[in-house]
């Protein structure tokens, strides 16, 4: 509706109203020095002007899909294809190396397994478990453990450092390349034997 359809109607109502205070015997000008009704009037011009405003601007809500299916073909091949066991080994900024093995599973679930090594030697291994998904181009984990050890030590559902969302820019069977939307950090994965273990 444009500003000119809203002011039309206002008027529409105004002149209705003028009818009905006519056919009660009263004039127009007698019925506009009523107060209550030249406030009602009033209303509905500014009404009516403001609805056809809000409609020119835009400002509608906008309508939705229902039966819009929510796992498309390739987000469902995307998944498929991440399914297995993964390695990287890239250097670090302080001048060390960081190797991954990522496992991630069918039922959702995936394990990590880090092996750090400092710029002077020192090797720290640690990992993490949780769960895994793919929606689009976006793959996310929620960290729900850590692990030292062998053991398995339950991290705090509230922290958001546990869930972590990735842009995928690369995946097949055998290679995934992925970034993080928060540091822009850039990772790529080989897929290697489900057996296969840091050297």
């Amino acid at each position: 509706m444009e500003i000119g359809g809203g002011i039309q109607i206002g008027m529409v109502l105004y002149v209705s109203g003028c009818w009905m205070v006519r056919s009660m015997g009263v004039s127009c000008l007698e019925e506009l020095s009523m107060p209550i009704i030249r406030h009602v009037c009033g209303l509905l011009l500014l009404g009516s002007f403001l609805a056809g405003c809000s409609t020119l601007s835009g400002h509608q809500t906008p309508t939705v899909t229902l039966d819009q299916e929510l796992a498309p073909s390739d987000t469902r091949e995307r998944r498929d294809n991440l399914i297995g066991r993964w390695h990287r080994k890239q250097p670090t900024t302080d001048g060390g190396v960081i190797s991954e093995i990522a496992a991630f599973s069918a039922d959702g679930t995936f394990f990590f397994k880090f092996s750090q090594t400092s710029a002077s030697g020192v090797v720290e291994e640690f990992g993490e478990a949780g769960y895994w998904g793919v929606s689009g181009n976006i793959h996310f984990t929620i960290t729900q453990a850590s692990i030292e050890g062998g053991q398995f030590f339950p991290l705090d559902p509230r922290n958001p450092s546990n869930y972590i969302a990735y842009r995928i820019l690369e995946l097949s069977r055998e290679k995934f390349t992925y970034q993080t939307l928060v540091t822009g950090n850039v990772f790529t994965l080989e897929r290697v034997q489900d057996d296969f273990e840091f050297p």
